[in-house]
């Protein structure tokens, strides 16, 4: 039997507050989802934040984007960008050159080969809502509201 409430996923009977047992459940929901999708990504060797960088350079092309625009649009904002455009390049899923201007700024294009993977991807990127099928369009909406509440 699958656990229905945060108490019965991570057996505790008591919380201090409301407030830990909000932050308790999201983050235990955030880890579902997020190990999830790696879970699936895995058959594609890319991790889920290579994934996100992947998909923001696709936002960008046919242009190149720089490291720093890259960072800031990451939903992990811990990750060094400048190591996970190194291994992306290696796999050869970007290009990158150095700006004209600035030899110190790293300019990043996704590639074919990148943008072919994002392509199959998308084939069963539906997999992705999964944990959210339990919940009618307009609980969505509400979800989506309270979380962007939290946003800091």
């Amino acid at each position: 039997m699958m656990a229905k409430t945060i108490q019965e996923a991570i057996v505790q009977q008591k919380f201090i507050s409301i407030y830990q047992r909000s932050y308790l459940t999201l983050m235990f929901v955030s880890n579902q989802v997020c190990n999830a999708q790696q879970n699936y990504l895995k058959q594609y060797d890319i991790t889920l934040t290579q994934f996100n960088a992947l998909r923001i350079l696709r936002g960008q092309f046919p242009a190149h984007c720089s490291i720093n625009l890259l960072k800031e649009r990451m939903l992990d904002k811990m990750s060094d960008v400048s190591r996970l455009v190194q291994r992306l390049k290696k796999a050869g899923y970007v290009l990158h050159k150095k700006s004209k201007e600035d030899k110190r700024n790293v300019q990043v294009k996704i590639s074919k080969k990148g943008l072919d993977l994002l392509e199959t991807i998308d084939k069963d990127i539906h997999i992705f809502d999964a944990p959210f099928n339990e919940l009618e369009e307009a609980e969505l909406n509400q979800l989506v509201a309270l979380l962007e509440k939290l946003i800091v």
